[in-house]
């Protein structure tokens, strides 16, 4: 498969520190811890929150300090998405857990190819554990490419990099790509084609 077996470094009953008072996913972005969103201050995270018109779903851009530039591009019930700059991707998604929720937070750096670390966290804030990806991606042979092409082709790619994104439908699904720096563009398209999508889906303890 495309990934090892998901590791916990904390398990998941840490969940109990949740109670009535837990924060909602908007309240969870404007209160993001400022080790993980240096750039954007808590009161800039709150004025891209009160700017994004839901109605007509369109992004909310803004300057903040240290002269970024951050857009707000998406706001759902289960999903927040942020772009710190254009190289950095966050993507926040509520997860349910038992009978409360915990919080999914994808971070992509694109440099220029993608490479995401995905994490969980409870709705304090209290860390749960990271998603633990290999290198093997799961391949499928088209029936127009040799079996000497395809061989060669699954070889190529010695450092591994993975994207990792939401379904837009819902935070519960993430979908998986295997980027390729060190190829070629003709290569990378060969490669594209021999890789088959894979999809995480939430059981309400662990990504499977």
């Amino acid at each position: 498969m495309f990934f090892n077996k998901i590791t916990f470094i904390a398990i998941i009953s840490l969940c109990s520190f949740a109670s009535a008072s837990a924060q909602s996913l908007q309240e969870m972005f404007i209160n993001t811890p400022d080790y993980i969103l240096p750039y954007v201050p808590h009161l800039d995270r709150e004025a891209l929150i009160k700017v994004y018109d839901t109605q007509k779903d369109t992004c909310s851009v803004m300057d903040v300090s240290f002269g970024a530039r951050v857009s707000l591009t998406r706001i759902s019930a289960d999903q927040i998405e942020v772009n710190t700059s254009k190289a950095m991707t966050f993507q926040y998604g509520m997860l349910p857990s038992g009978n409360d929720s915990i919080l999914c937070l994808i971070r992509t750096y694109k440099a220029p190819e993608a490479e995401s670390t995905v994490q969980l966290y409870t709705r304090k804030w209290h860390f749960l554990g990271e998603l633990i990806f290999n290198n093997k991606a799961q391949f499928t042979k088209p029936d127009t490419m040799s079996i000497e092409r395809f061989e060669e082709i699954k070889k190529m790619q010695e450092v591994p990099l993975v994207k990792a994104e939401f379904s837009k439908e819902s935070a519960k699904t993430i979908i998986l790509q295997y980027t390729m720096p060190m190829m070629s563009e003709d290569d990378k398209k060969a490669f594209s084609s021999i890789i088959s999508q894979t999809k995480l889906n939430w059981d309400g303890i662990r990504f499977n």
